[in-house]
């Protein structure tokens, strides 16, 4: 029985994945402005990666775009609801450290007794 050998790869030939790089945050903010609710979630992901080409930006996965998007408007909808459930949206998305939470709470106080 013969054992035949595989030729070595070159590490230069070989194809190399290149991974989604995190979001740019100038498309963040980009992303906050450009986002109206009226406006679908496809139209506000063209007008994104409109600007990011302006930018010469990576292009952002409409995957990721749409997460965001969401997780942007349960902030905005839970900033009106109230403080600390938006303070903990923004520290589960981590956009503040959790610490924020704490500082939130020892602002706000125990809640009155009813």
């Amino acid at each position: 029985m013969r054992i035949e050998r595989l030729p070595l790869l070159d590490a230069r030939r070989v194809p190399r994945l290149a991974f989604a790089p995190r979001l740019h945050p100038s498309l963040h903010d980009a992303l906050a402005a450009l986002d109206d609710p009226d406006v679908p979630i496809a139209e506000t992901y063209r007008r994104l990666t409109a600007f990011a080409r302006r930018e010469r930006l990576f292009r952002p996965s409409y995957e990721h775009v749409r997460r965001l998007i969401h997780a942007l408007r349960r902030l905005r909808k839970a900033k009106g609801r109230g403080g600390t459930a938006h303070v903990l949206l923004e520290v589960a998305y981590n956009i503040r450290p959790p610490t924020a939470l704490v500082d939130h709470l020892l602002d706000v106080g125990p809640a009155a007794p009813t």
